[in-house]
């Protein structure tokens, strides 16, 4: 999220995260108000641009866009990371 504001909107962004619980949003607002959009690949998974939402829409639970001082606040929740079946238990060699 930060790279696309620094490539596409010229850098200037205010990056927020925030845990409660078991579940972490990470958010950055810059000032363009040009919404993000999932682009097609056109058959080129190799593409080195154009794969953010799909990035997005993978590791999150949900995401969106907010309006935000003329320009927009996108807004990630990360799903949660379930805890291990068992405790991980080292051994003295």
């Amino acid at each position: 999220m930060v790279s696309n504001v620094v490539r596409q909107g010229g850098g200037c962004l205010a990056l927020e995260l925030s845990a409660h619980d078991d579940q972490v949003t990470v958010s950055v607002a810059e000032g363009s108000a040009v919404i993000p959009r999932r682009r097609d690949q056109h058959g080129r998974p190799d593409t080195e641009r154009g794969r953010g939402i799909a990035i997005i829409e993978a590791l999150s639970q949900r995401w969106g866009v907010d309006s935000h001082h003329g320009g927009k606040r996108v807004w990630v929740l990360l799903l949660s990371h379930p805890e291990p079946p068992h405790p991980v238990i080292t051994q003295p060699e």
